[in-house]
């Protein structure tokens, strides 16, 4: 037993001689996580918009950091269908016919295309507490009607940190009415001083050019021309051959010959067809008017008016 009770004695002894003081110093630890990029979650709207006439967007952002940018367009597609990143980004930087953009920096709003057009950027906002865009905007003359399955799509996207995200799409994309517009038209045109009996014929007293007319369209449209009233003066105008005492008659055409050229009366009918203008506007130069009188006519001064509209 007194062998057994060394033993026991030397091993609790090498134990303690083994154990030495130990200094500690903290060591420091880290680790990151990456933020996600913002989820613009709605982009809505009306589903009708007009040119000349202000609309608001609404865009709500979801992001785990703050936002460092937005991008919205609003632009004409074909098919109606296209919603998806490559056509958010193939729409371009602004056009007056196809595409507005509105950006946000962090801090100031701006649109294109600018205030040198007819389209207008409103009063915008954002909220960051509710991640809320407000964008009110007017569409410019020019902003392409549809027709068919022709649509604008309203897509955003926002950034944060991380980058931008994936746009995102208004549920119901928007038609566009038709506007047109008559920008400049003579006041008035006459054949001047012209003897009892004329007849039609290509450049003779018969035929005056009116002028030209300028017409700003976001479409198609028709030019109807008409007289509000067969009366003249003491004059008659008739839609078929003048023979009476004081009968006139009047054709019209786009073009310089009174060839194929239209009865004026007080029925509106077309002359010509245009389409979608520049804000600047499509010039039509080539509409003539044909005046034929009877051969019995009081010398006198005759005024009446012709009506040009244009839709």
């Amino acid at each position: 037993m007194k062998g057994l009770l060394v033993a026991l004695v030397c091993v609790g002894a090498l134990l303690t001689l083994s154990v030495a003081p130990v200094l500690a110093n903290d060591v420091g630890g880290s680790f990151v996580v990456t933020a996600d990029e913002p989820t613009v979650i709605t982009v809505s709207d009306g589903d009708t918009l007009t040119p000349l006439t202000e609309v608001t967007a609404t865009v709500i952002v979801t992001s785990p950091g703050a936002l460092t940018g937005m991008t919205f367009k609003v632009y004409y597609d074909a098919s109606g269908a296209s919603t998806d990143g490559t056509e958010f980004t193939n729409a371009g930087t602004g056009n007056t016919q196809t595409c507005y953009v509105i950006t946000w920096d962090g801090s100031t709003f701006s649109g294109s295309p600018n205030s040198s057009t007819t389209w207008v950027l409103g009063t915008c906002s954002y909220t960051a507490g509710t991640g809320t865009f407000s964008l009110k905007f007017t569409p410019g003359k020019v902003a392409t009607a549809t027709t068919g399955d022709a649509k604008w799509q309203m897509g955003a996207t926002a950034t944060n940190a991380t980058g931008p995200s994936t746009p995102a799409f208004s549920s119901t994309p928007a038609s566009m009415n038709l506007r047109t517009e008559i920008k400049a038209i003579p006041t008035s045109f006459a054949w001047g001083t012209v003897p009892a009996g004329i007849d039609y014929g290509d450049g003779t007293a018969s035929q005056e050019a009116l002028g030209t007319v300028t017409v700003i369209a976001n479409g198609s449209y028709g030019m109807d021309v008409s007289t509000s009233s067969l009366t003249w003066g003491t004059a008659t105008m008739v839609t078929d051959t003048p023979d009476a005492t004081q009968e006139f008659a009047v054709r019209f055409d786009d073009d310089a010959t009174v060839a194929g050229a239209t009865q004026l009366s007080t029925t509106p009918q077309e002359v010509l067809a245009g389409g979608l203008s520049a804000e600047a506007g499509n010039d039509h130069t080539a509409i003539n008017f044909w005046l034929k009188l009877s051969s019995i006519f009081t010398a006198a001064t005759y005024n009446g008016t012709i009506v040009i509209v244009v839709g």
